[in-house]
């Protein structure tokens, strides 16, 4: 009986490890579970605090102030401000997501758009993207044709 090798090293060659380069600092980010772990606990503490403001919305309505109103508006953004940094500084290094919002002058536009990149880049590295996309195909050439038939 012979032996038949199988290199799955060669057949699969998985790089999960990618150079980033932002707010002028290079860093070798492997998207790994660990990313994918913190980039999901994120999504999670921002839904959270959507619904805690969905559950005080008529509270907020009918019982709040301008000024209450404000500073708790205030204190969402600065809870998700916090969260959001908390997982850059995951990431990339302890005190490195407020280095990089000083950098890109303290915007959370910014750094929602990072998050949605590195979110963006582990899905096309675990192959999500390609199946999300063949699936979008699909849906779309289902539409086309059934629109024809009618």
């Amino acid at each position: 009986m012979s032996i038949i090798n199988l290199d799955l090293d060669a057949k699969f060659a998985f790089d999960f490890k990618r150079r980033v380069i932002i707010a002028g600092h290079e860093y070798v980010i492997s998207f790994n579970d660990k990313l994918d772990t913190t980039l999901k606990d994120l999504d999670l503490d921002v839904q959270g605090l959507a619904e805690n403001l969905n559950k005080q919305s008529d509270k907020f309505e009918q019982e709040m102030t301008v000024d209450d109103r404000k500073q708790y508006i205030h204190q969402v953004n600065q809870q998700a401000q916090e969260r959001v940094l908390a997982s850059l500084d995951a990431i990339f290094g302890d005190g490195e997501g407020q280095r990089i919002y000083d950098y890109y002058d303290q915007s959370m536009y910014a750094m929602v758009r990072i998050v949605e990149v590195l979110r963006d880049t582990l899905a096309e590295i675990n192959g999500e993207k390609r199946d999300n996309d063949a699936a979008k195909h699909q849906a779309r050439k289902q539409s086309y044709t059934r629109k024809r038939r009618r």
